[in-house]
């Protein structure tokens, strides 16, 4: 074929009989395709096949179980992803890959050929107006098929991710003061476990300092100078009677201070099966409590000159209460972030997070299409970064999108299943698919790995509505008094509260409540608070009578002067 082909078809070779029906259907419509069925004897496969896929002006990908596997489908969707000429169509229910989650896919699952079924008419027209658009499809300088190949199959992209000016943390060789040649063996192993978890926490890079002799001593400015790292992690072991203690020490490097420490005391005879278990509460208490929490005070204290990272950090104390200014304040970090650093995967993600959650809780203006393209964006960039995974799930459940949203909560989950953020997510997505059993259990999975009370305050809150799903009224008013004590502020526990006592039959509470939530967002009227019920809980009797409670109770509370 000496003109560029109309349209590249790349399937699975045990789905050409569906394929055929396509190519078939295709050329009906009047376009040239090319699939590998038309390749003459003695002619090239790799070169013919990637000489096509780069100059087709729509690349047509039947996704399908077999297909969703092969790393050939998945590398030609990748570079006609990259060109922006790829017209994906399912022709049976199946997985897609978690990069093309967010791509516009047409379903012709049902399809047997019919030229005026409206699902195929549709979709023609579709591919029509990529092959009839204007200019080249740009393809180079794109990617050798090969490398795109690898890039598909690792599921990352080939270069380093921009970390914003994301801080690096220094992990010392955990040293043993005992004296004891297994407890030499067990801070050894203890150190690898410790830099795995910190790894998967993602709040800072992890760099381990090599060889480090722990029997003499270590300059710690110098060698954090050397990595330039923010912080350094020295920790050891010694015994007491039948107990091992681990002493852990978070020093800030530019100053060498201490600006963390803690002990863990745990039985020498347990410490083979607690072992993991001891990283896991290790990590999450300097990751995810305290470099995070010292980041977001150093970015606090700046008044100009913020970083990308420090930009994401801003957005998360923006958007604190989940209020509607702090969500709008979120989203303009979010868009400075992008300014600086327009390849940090983190910066797309927050985007992503504070738009969708602003436009499901409080109807702020956004594109759901932007959002979208900031969730892929954020995955094209880093799909390894459990942060991003948790942050864009929920960008996808604010704009409506639960089974992308749930695919990338299970997809957080796997990637950190230690991280306590993780699991809150994936039981949010279950709240919305009324999978209330399943949402409990990520909720305890949640609690048991982290004490950050903005997560904790959030999740008792989701925690709530599963329990008002199932009828648990007493139950629910619990985990909403538990959301309100660590922030009496969140407006949204404050509504769901009102409504609880009120079928409780506890009416001056709930005025009391709905009073709180006036006070806490005047601007909001009595129908934005209704619209957000729609966003909480599946549709259905439920959502009807708690509308229907708010309604009534919000007439009974006379407004303050």
């Amino acid at each position: 074929m000496t003109a560029p082909p109309d349209i590249f078809l790349s399937y699975n070779r045990e789905d050409q009989a569906v394929a055929r029906r396509f190519a078939e259907a295709f050329q009906r419509e009047g376009f040239s395709v090319w699939w590998d069925a038309t390749l003459r004897s003695g002619e090239a496969y790799d070169e013919v096949t990637e000489a096509a896929l780069r100059t087709a002006k729509a690349v047509v990908v039947l996704w399908s179980k077999k297909s969703v596997v092969s790393r050939w489908v998945r590398a030609e969707a990748t570079l006609a992803d990259r060109n922006k000429t790829l017209v994906p169509a399912m022709i049976e229910p199946c997985d897609r890959p978690i990069m093309f989650e967010l791509t516009q896919t047409a379903d012709l699952s049902h399809w047997q050929g019919d030229g005026n079924d409206p699902a195929w008419r549709a979709y023609a027209a579709d591919v029509r107006r990529f092959v009839e658009r204007d200019g080249s499809p740009g393809f180079s300088p794109a990617p050798s098929l090969a490398q795109t190949t690898a890039d598909a199959t690792a599921g990352a992209t080939h270069s380093s991710p921009d970390r914003g000016g994301e801080p690096n943390l220094v992990v010392l060789p955990i040293a043993s003061r005992s004296g004891v040649p297994e407890d030499d063996l067990f801070a050894e192993d203890l150190t690898s476990e410790l830099i795995a978890e910190l790894t998967r926490h993602g709040w800072a890079r992890v760099i381990t300092a090599g060889a480090t002799d722990r029997r003499t001593a270590v300059d710690l400015r110098a060698l954090a100078r050397e990595l330039e790292a923010r912080y350094v992690a020295d920790t050891h072991v010694r015994r007491i009677g039948p107990t091992l203690r681990l002493m852990v020490q978070l020093l800030e490097a530019e100053r060498g201070h201490i600006v963390w420490t803690q002990k863990y005391d745990r039985p020498i005879a347990d410490l083979a099966v607690l072992q993991e278990a001891l990283a896991v509460e290790v990590a999450s208490h300097m990751g995810e409590q305290q470099i995070l929490r010292l980041e977001s005070e150093r970015a606090a204290a700046k008044s100009s000159g913020w970083s990308a990272w420090e930009r994401v950090l801003r957005a998360l104390a923006a958007a604190a209460h989940l209020s509607r200014e702090g969500m709008r304040g979120a989203v303009g970090e979010a868009r400075q972030a992008l300014a600086v650093a327009p390849d940090y995967a983190l910066a797309h993600a927050i985007f992503a997070w504070s738009s969708g959650l602003g436009f499901s809780l409080f109807g702020n203006e956004l594109s759901a299409d932007e959002v979208r393209e900031h969730v892929k964006r954020a995955i094209d960039l880093d799909s390894s970064d459990s942060r991003v995974f948790r942050l864009v799930q929920a960008g996808c459940m604010g704009i409506g999108d639960l089974q992308a949203a749930l695919r990338l909560a299970e997809r957080a989950v796997e990637l950190a299943p230690h991280v306590g953020n993780g699991h809150l997510s994936l039981g949010c997505v279950y709240v919305r698919l009324g999978r209330n059993a399943d949402a409990i259990a990520e909720f305890d999975a949640e609690q048991a790995l982290t004490q950050d009370d903005f997560v904790r305050y959030a999740s008792q809150l989701f925690r709530a509505l599963a329990h008002f799903s199932e009828g648990r009224l007493a139950e629910a008013r619990g985990a909403l008094d538990r959301s309100l004590k660590l922030n009496p502020n969140f407006v949204i526990a404050q509504k769901w509260k009102a409504i609880v006592c009120v079928l409780l039959g506890q009416h001056d509470e709930g005025h009391r409540a709905v009073r709180g939530m006036r006070a806490t967002e005047p601007s909001l009227t009595l129908e934005d608070h209704a619209s957000q019920i729609l966003c909480h809980l599946p549709q259905g009797a439920r959502t009807a009578e708690a509308i229907a409670v708010l309604r009534r109770i919000w007439a009974e509370v006379e407004p303050t002067a």
